[in-house]
């Protein structure tokens, strides 16, 4: 009977354990109904850019979208995008305190396979090829990504989701210019501190949330 509690004990300890690191994920708050945000800086678009979500600046213009698509509101030095400063910058820290499961090299891609956890890059990153997140048949399962610095991704590279993993359960914590590069594809919701400059055609699936510096787009589609 003593053995049978003890087991059952440590059963609930295992999925408590596991349900805890599942569970990492930051609340955004009002930040996570926009596709692009910058706390202190302009959103500039070249091109017929597309966007699903709201885009908004607490500090700044929004600019040149008379040829493109935004299904969304433009929030601009409104209430809103002023809670959002703060809810932005939440979210950083919540991220930024997270303690690693698995350091990574600076380059990521190349067809590497990665499966729910919280990554730590100590440097610039960059991606090039095809990036898998394997969900291992958990649509809950959480992807962080704690990088110490900047991020680059190459012309035509790719963030593919297998096994249930879902694009809105990836965060991306950043510490300086983020770049997507000419037709790339980019899974999950971005999260920084400095500039996001989407090159032309790059697709970004998910959020772009900077708490300082600009936003550029070229020709994007932003879901």
């Amino acid at each position: 009977m003593k053995i049978n509690k003890i087991l059952n004990l440590n059963i609930l300890i295992f999925f408590v354990i596991c349900n805890f690191n599942y569970g990492q994920a930051p609340n955004l708050r009002s930040a996570s109904g926009f596709a692009l945000f910058t706390s202190e800086g302009g959103i500039i678009n070249v091109g017929n850019s597309f966007i699903t979500g709201d885009i908004g600046t607490a500090k700044g213009l929004v600019k040149d979208f008379s040829t493109g698509v935004v299904i969304g509101r433009l929030q601009i030095e409104d209430p809103n995008s002023k809670q959002t400063v703060d809810d932005i910058d939440f979210a950083f820290k919540f991220i930024d305190n997270l303690v690693c499961d698995v350091d990574l090299v600076s380059t990521l891609g190349s067809h590497q396979n990665l499966t729910p956890n919280i990554y730590c890059i100590h440097s610039d990153a960059i991606l090039t090829g095809d990036l898998i997140l394997d969900g291992r048949g958990d649509t809950n399962a959480i992807f962080i990504f704690k990088i110490q610095g900047g991020f680059t991704s190459e012309a035509f590279s790719n963030i593919k989701m297998i096994h249930g993993a879902s694009l809105w359960n990836v965060y991306w914590l950043m510490n300086g210019e983020v770049i997507l590069g000419e037709n790339s594809v980019f899974r999950g919701t971005v999260i920084t501190n400095g500039p996001i400059d989407l090159l032309e055609s790059a697709t970004l699936l998910g959020r772009g949330l900077t708490s300082k510096g600009r936003v550029t787009l070229n020709n994007n589609i932003i879901i």
